[in-house]
């Protein structure tokens, strides 16, 4: 289960007591912040548990230390996406800049590293295709810089979620990464409760169905990983 950082008034009081005179006692803890010692009990019981505070050392000697500053930022930790398709120059770099423009808006661009990378060497070094490109454009998004790169497993350690265009994808995904041992591997439209593939525009012609398919599949990626931080 995830650890919950919520702090009451009561809990913040007693972290603030703490960081500052980490050797005081339970009972002058109370004292100094006006309230019965069980209650103060109570709530550094509470926290211990959910390992927002530890005592370290036993009597006089012992201290109490507070990890609520490390874990909030172990839980806001950077998430790393990776889009995965065949040539990397249509739908995986579509996905890219449509998540980095989401997460933007939102004001959450420094909590993700968003890329993207083919499963295939065919159209390594070249840029975005200019459907992709038109597409992104009429919506106020650039890809500019941006050139298709294959993947590599390395990146399997190195990303939180590697997320495929269709099944085809998937398995090619598999085999160069060697499986998917800790289960980072998905398909975009999974996100939006959809088992169908995003349909490649190289052979559809139609990067406005693609569009539709990938904003859909990224909404509900941010809404699968939601923020509380």
């Amino acid at each position: 289960p995830q650890r919950t950082l919520q702090l009451d008034e009561i809990d913040s009081r007693i972290i603030k007591v703490i960081e500052s005179k980490p050797s005081i006692s339970q009972r002058k803890i109370a004292t100094l912040i006006g309230v019965s010692y069980d209650t103060v009990r109570y709530h550094m019981e509470d926290m211990k548990k959910r390992e927002i505070i530890v005592r370290k050392g036993n009597g006089r000697s012992g201290k109490w230390i507070s990890r609520i500053n490390g874990l909030r930022k172990e839980k806001c930790k950077m998430i790393k996406i990776l889009f995965i398709c065949h040539g990397n120059i249509c739908r995986s770099p579509m996905a890219e800049f449509v998540l980095k423009d989401m997460v933007q808006k939102a004001g959450l661009s420094d909590r993700f590293e968003i890329a993207s990378a083919a499963t295939s060497t065919e159209e390594i070094g070249n840029p975005v295709h200019r459907g992709t490109r038109e597409k992104l454009r009429q919506v106020g998004i650039s890809t500019a810089g941006k050139t298709a790169v294959q993947l590599k497993k390395s990146d399997y350690g190195k990303y939180d979620y590697l997320i495929g265009m269709d099944t085809w994808n998937i398995r090619n995904m598999q085999r160069m990464l060697g499986g998917d041992p800790e289960g980072k591997i998905y398909k975009l439209l999974s996100f939006a409760d959809s088992d169908r593939d995003v349909a490649d525009p190289w052979y559809t012609g139609d990067f406005e169905a693609t569009y539709q398919d990938v904003v859909a599949g990224c909404s509900g990626l941010l809404r699968f990983l939601g923020f509380s931080c």
